[in-house]
C-alpha cells in the first residue's frame, strides 16, 4: 500500500512520515518531562542550592 501511494503522491508520504516523526519527538519530550516532574529532586545538584 505505501508503495502504490509512493507512486501516486510521494510528496504525500514524505510529509506524512515527517509530521509521525515530530509527533514522536514531541511524545517522547512529554514523557521524558513527566518522569522528571516525578523524579525526586534530592540529588547532588538541588543539595548545593539548599545549602547556600
Amino acid at each position: 500500500m505505501l508503495a502504490a501511494l509512493w507512486t501516486a503522491d510521494p510528496y504525500l508520504v514524505v510529509m506524512l512520515a515527517g509530521l509521525g516523526l515530530i509527533l514522536t519527538i514531541l511524545a517522547a519530550a512529554a514523557l521524558w518531562l513527566d518522569v522528571e516532574s516525578q523524579r525526586p529532586h534530592t540529588d547532588i545538584e538541588t543539595q548545593g542550592d539548599e545549602s547556600s
